[in-house]
């Protein structure tokens, strides 16, 4: 599956095999809820990713080793697979996850710079993002939280919350809401910060006494992601 006109993205047909020769390596199996089906992500980081494009709002669907490029120097000919590709209220563009800058080869630049032509031309947009782009305190491990607990929740629980919340007078904590007669869930509390219906500071490791309230805060984390929420309370109690 070639890069042009007429690619479309498909998560049945990946462009690269993973599983191939991976003796010795560890693959991640990813539930995605915006995809409806199961991502396999060739690291850690890749899963981490996909962690973050579940929870940005603007990202309606995406998909893990989309499609091929072949590019010829005149010496030799190279094929190149981005690791994402992106589909956003507004734009779809295409993703390389690296250690660093400095990991690049001036023969792998040329490829990516040929790739990033190509899918201009096509009208998709092109990064490269490095380790340092991802968060490096708790918001990971707190989303990746999030959303294992809130698997499964139903209509149902998240209309109980939002009407419960609707009433809700004075301060706001999980372990309020979860005394509450009746209480919601705890996957209903949880699908509604990771939906950003509630928010709280994702910074710090989450507990049962940390802090919510419904008023969201978009701040730009990067200036190239679409938009990442930046949480702003500390918290001391112990983890849920």
């Amino acid at each position: 599956m070639m890069l042009d006109k007429n690619w479309v993205p498909s998560h049945f047909s990946p462009a690269r095999d993973v599983r191939k020769n991976r003796y010795g390596k560890s693959l991640v199996y990813f539930p995605s809820r915006k995809n409806h089906t199961q991502l396999i992500c060739e690291s850690h980081n890749e899963a981490d990713m996909c962690l973050i494009l579940e929870y940005l709002p603007a990202v309606t669907q995406y998909y893990i080793q989309p499609v091929s490029h072949t590019y010829n120097d005149g010496n030799k000919s190279h094929t190149y697979t981005p690791d994402f590709f992106i589909q956003c209220d507004d734009r779809s563009y295409f993703i390389e996850i690296k250690g660093g800058y400095s990991d690049q080869t001036s023969s792998y630049q040329r490829t990516l710079d040929n790739f990033a032509a190509t899918a201009s031309a096509l009208g998709y947009g092109f990064e490269v993002f490095v380790l340092s782009d991802f968060p490096t305190d708790e918001t990971l491990d707190n989303l990746g939280l999030l959303y294992s607990r809130s698997h499964q929740v139903t209509a149902f629980e998240l209309r109980q919350l939002m009407q419960c919340l609707g009433t809700w007078n004075g301060p706001l904590t999980i372990s309020l809401l979860l005394a509450h007669n009746p209480a919601p869930s705890m996957r209903a509390v949880c699908a509604a910060i990771f939906q950003q219906k509630l928010n709280c500071d994702l910074t710090s490791m989450l507990n049962l006494h940390t802090p919510l309230s419904g008023e969201v805060k978009h701040v730009e984390h990067n200036p190239r992601w679409p938009s990442l929420v930046c949480f702003n309370q500390s918290l001391s109690s112990h983890d849920i």
